[in-house]
């Protein structure tokens, strides 16, 4: 095709349509790492629930947080909500590389503070395991289960038995809450 334009000749030629196979790959690659963040993300799928009774369902925003919680180092620990007046605490699972104790802290401003639970010594954690306490725990009050190793002497002693921590030097603890009524899961834990 030939067009004239006052003083110059422009020939049109269509361009190959060939878009390199470079560009398909990276597109499919994010398209997929967008659905797998979509997909997995701890409050589930995007997607509308399927029923009214679906929609009605209560959360507890715990359990948003920490329900899906993923492994993601040889140390780690899981505890739902607690009865409250329970004079121990359902370890849901604890995951430990070196042998250590699940220990339980009462709240303090935030922070765990003082112990008011230890297991006994553990090799390589557990599940579904109780931690005996020295007090009842109150409706409403936020707890901390921590995990410690040991110093070899099998027996804990808050100041050798260190917190265990992760790779970046972060203690390993998850925080729980206790509520009259509320009964923590019994079932196996997906970690």
């Amino acid at each position: 095709m030939r067009r004239e334009y006052s003083h110059f000749v422009l020939y049109c030629q269509p361009m190959p349509s060939k878009t390199p196979i470079s560009w398909i790959i990276v597109l499919v690659a994010v398209a997929g790492i967008v659905a797998a963040i979509i997909l997995t993300s701890p409050r589930g799928p995007l997607i509308a629930p399927s029923s009214e009774e679906d929609a009605g369902e209560t959360v507890n925003p715990r359990d948003e947080t920490f329900g899906s919680m993923l492994r993601v180092g040889p140390n780690a620990i899981y505890v739902d909500t607690q009865t409250a007046g329970a004079s121990s605490v359902l370890v849901g699972i604890a995951a430990m590389e070196k042998p250590g104790y699940v220990v339980i802290h009462a709240d303090d401003g935030g922070v765990p503070g003082r112990i008011i639970g230890t297991s006994e010594l553990r090799s390589e954690g557990g599940e579904q395991f109780e931690v005996s306490l020295s007090e009842a725990l109150v409706d409403g009050q936020v707890y901390y289960a921590m995990l410690h190793t040991d110093d070899g002497d099998g027996s804990f002693d808050a100041a050798k038995d260190a917190p265990v921590t992760d790779m970046d030097g972060n203690v390993i603890l998850m925080s729980f809450e206790a509520r009259t009524g509320y009964q923590p899961s019994t079932g196996p834990s997906a970690m």
